[in-house]
């Protein structure tokens, strides 16, 4: 079951602004390393904060940027890996990087914290919520809104030396 949170950063749309009159393709060369970067502060956090019952679900977080096929929005997807993929011809399963972890733990793919990360998060009918990547976004809200805002403005600045230069 997937869970979306969505975090609206304070104080950026005036440098998105400056981004408008310029090609798609640009833009996103411009806010895809911003995204990432701030992307990583709140992963930290996350693993910061992630309740460690057996270290799989802080060991699993990862931070993918991604661009919309629709709109063309650059969006960071921040969560847990599973770790495992299936060859859907022949069934046959290998483990890539956090899978190779749990594999070596012993533990199955059905204990992927992929499958389960929204339980400690939300909380069961049995178990209390124990949020984690909630508080994750709001205590690093600030530090992002700058990450932002800095990268895209850097951003800006070599793209305009670069059109300069290549006007001479």
């Amino acid at each position: 079951m997937a869970f979306v949170f969505k975090a609206k950063i304070d104080n950026v749309a005036a440098v998105m602004r400056k981004l408008e009159g310029l090609r798609k393709g640009v833009q996103n060369r411009i806010v895809r390393p911003a995204i990432t970067k701030a992307s990583r502060v709140v992963r930290a956090e996350a693993k910061r904060r992630a309740p460690k019952d057996t270290g799989a679900l802080r060991r699993s977080l990862a931070a993918v940027v991604r661009v919309g096929r629709r709109t063309g929005n650059v969006y960071a997807v921040i969560g847990p890996e599973t770790g495992v993929k299936r060859n859907k011809k022949t069934g046959e399963t290998s483990a890539t990087g956090f899978g190779k972890w749990l594999a070596k733990k012993g533990l199955s793919d059905s204990v992927s914290p992929a499958h389960t990360a929204h339980f400690s998060e939300l909380g069961t009918a049995h178990e209390p919520p124990r949020p984690w990547l909630r508080p994750a976004l709001a205590a690093t809200r600030q530090e992002v809104g700058a990450i932002i805002r800095n990268e895209i403005r850097a951003g800006l600045a070599k793209y305009h030396e670069r059109q300069r230069q290549r006007a001479k």
